[in-house]
């Protein structure tokens, strides 16, 4: 069985900081567990916002 989700974690600032280590975090745990998980960062290139 073949299932996909998608969850977008993200913050004011563009997601360079928090989200993009917990996003990292949370794929590196489910990878452990044997899940299959790919990331994306889609606003890594944009301005930070202030």
């Amino acid at each position: 069985m073949d299932v996909r989700q998608q969850l977008g974690i993200g913050e004011r600032s563009g997601g360079r900081h928090r989200s993009v280590v917990v996003a990292e975090e949370l794929a590196a745990r489910l990878r452990a567990a044997g899940i299959g998980v790919e990331t994306e960062h889609r606003h890594v290139d944009r301005p930070v916002l202030t």
